[in-house]
């Protein structure tokens, strides 16, 4: 049985991904499998991962500073502080922080177990790293992700 947990501002697993900041606030075993929990700062212009989808995992996305742009199948919208996005399983979708100002966002993954994506991210694309897209499919196949 998952037990309780407390985390201050700024307390989690901090993870340096190629120029913007992830805290990996809850982890599948944190929730007793249930989902994940994760808050991004997303860098500004940062362009996002390719379109892609997941079979298993379906995606809560909350908007806490600034203004992301989601893809989501074939429509395009921009959402700012305090908006939510869901993701069901299946739907092809992206997002990006096309602005000047870092966005922040809460994500939420369920079932747990995404949150090692973040990781593996974090690994192979260090702060100051040129992402290269065919290292992160690789990741992504890993993790119930695939090319929309």
């Amino acid at each position: 049985m998952a037990e309780e947990k407390i985390l201050a501002a700024g307390e989690g697993q901090r993870l340096d991904i190629a120029g913007g900041h992830t805290e990996i606030k809850l982890t599948g075993d944190d929730t007793g499998g249930h989902y994940s929990l994760v808050e991004h700062t997303v860098a500004p212009r940062f362009p996002g991962p390719p379109p892609h989808m997941h079979r298993i995992y379906s995606q809560v996305f909350s908007i806490i500073e600034g203004t992301v742009t989601f893809r989501l199948g074939e429509r395009t919208v921009h959402v700012s502080a305090g908006s939510v996005v869901h993701v069901p399983v299946g739907m092809a979708h992206t997002f990006s922080n096309p602005g000047d100002e870092p966005a922040r966002m809460l994500e939420i993954d369920a079932p747990g177990g995404f949150e090692g994506y973040f990781e593996e991210l974090a690994a192979a694309f260090p702060a100051g790293t040129v992402v290269d897209r065919a290292i992160v499919a690789e990741i992504q196949s890993r993790y119930d992700t695939q090319p929309a």
